[in-house]
Formats: C-alpha cells, structure tokens, sequence
C-alpha cells in the first residue's frame, strides 16, 4: 500500500494520503476512513484486484462469485479484525467505510470494466456479510 509507512523496529504506522490538502488542517480526517483504507487491502483484498489477480464466476445460483488469488489469510483476517474491536474501532463501522471506498472507485476504474466489476461485486460482498454476521462484529 504506497499510502501507510511502517517501521518494523518501532511498530510505527503511519497513514500518509493528503488528497490534494491546501492547508495542514485539511490533511487529517475521519479515523475511521484512514482504517478502512488498511481494511480494504487486508479484508477487501483491494490490492489484488487492482493488479488482475482474480477471476470472476457466475455461480450455481446465477450470482456474480470474485475470486482472489489469496492464500491463507483467514487468519490474518480474524487478527486484523480482532486488534480493530481491541483498539475500541467498530468493526462493522470500518466494514461500511469500506464499502464506500470501493464504491467511490468505480468511476476511477471506468477504463478498466472487468476490475469495475470486482468492485462492485466486492462491496455487494461485504454488504452481504455485515447483514449475515451481525452478531459477531455488532456496531
């Protein structure tokens, strides 16, 4: 992620994403949003679908399936999520900022329609998730 420095001997990160700020106090935002900009890389898998690494399948249901190519990373998922609700975020909260990252960057894919597809199909993903799941990460 070109936007988050981190510093492996002091645990340090930072979120670096001025989006064109004019003035130092327009250079900080909502906590959650620079969260769920990590989030969407670790649980939205954001960084494999804007490199190609998925596929896109119709399933048995007639419903669009995105296929990424990650490996193991269940459990890094339940980590992230699990140090999120320590460090007092909720994760249901970052979930929903999430899915308005990826939707926001369907018009900056538009020349790209198969990864604007991916896009859309992740934050259909997610929405379908926080509905199933709203005992587990409750708001």
């Amino acid at each position: 992620m070109p936007n988050i420095l981190y510093g492996r001997d002091s645990e340090l990160m930072k979120f670096i994403d001025a989006r064109g700020a004019s003035a130092p106090d327009d250079l900080y935002t909502d906590r959650y949003y620079d969260v769920a900009k990590l989030s969407h890389s670790i649980l939205g898998c954001y960084d494999f679908i804007n490199n190609g690494l998925f596929s896109i399948e119709v399933g048995d249901r007639l419903q669009l399936e995105l296929n990424v190519a990650r490996r193991g990373d269940a459990a890094l998922a339940d980590r992230f999520r699990n140090r999120l609700a320590a460090a007092g975020y909720a994760v249901r909260l970052v979930r929903l900022y999430e899915v308005s990252l990826f939707i926001s960057m369907l018009p900056l894919h538009i020349d790209y329609p198969r990864k604007l597809l991916a896009l859309a199909v992740t934050a259909m993903r997610i929405l379908d998730e926080l509905e199933q799941d709203r005992t587990r990460w409750p708001s």
